[in-house]
C-alpha cells in the first residue's frame, strides 16, 4: 500500500510540476559540470507525460523513467528512505548507459 501511494504521489508531483519546469533551465549538478545526462535528467517530464498517457513522450524525455520509478518507490516504501548500494549502483549504471 505504501508502495502504491509513493508511486501515485511521485507521478502526481511530476504532472503538477511541469509547467513550472518547463520555463526554467536544466538544474542538473552533474549534467552542469560534466556535459552529459544523468540517469535523472528528463524524469519530470518523463513522469508528467506519462501521467498524461503520453507514453511515446515520456519515452523521449527519459527511457529509464519506467524503471527508477518503481526502483524509487520501493526504496523509499521498504527502506524508509534509506538509498541501498544497490540503488546507488543502479543509478551509476544508468548514468554510464545515458552518457
Amino acid at each position: 500500500m505504501r508502495f502504491a501511494l509513493i508511486l501515485l504521489a511521485t507521478v502526481a508531483a511530476a504532472a503538477l510540476a511541469i509547467p513550472i519546469f518547463d520555463h526554467l533551465p536544466p538544474v542538473c549538478i552533474y549534467r552542469a559540470v560534466t556535459g552529459h545526462l544523468c540517469i535523472f535528467c528528463g524524469m519530470t517530464h518523463a513522469l508528467a507525460r506519462a501521467a498524461h498517457g503520453d507514453w511515446a513522450g515520456a519515452w523521449a524525455a527519459n527511457p529509464a523513467w519506467f524503471a527508477i520509478l518503481p526502483a524509487f518507490a520501493l526504496t523509499l516504501s521498504v527502506r524508509r528512505g534509506q538509498v541501498t548500494w544497490a540503488a546507488v549502483a543502479l543509478m551509476f549504471l544508468g548514468t554510464l548507459v545515458r552518457w
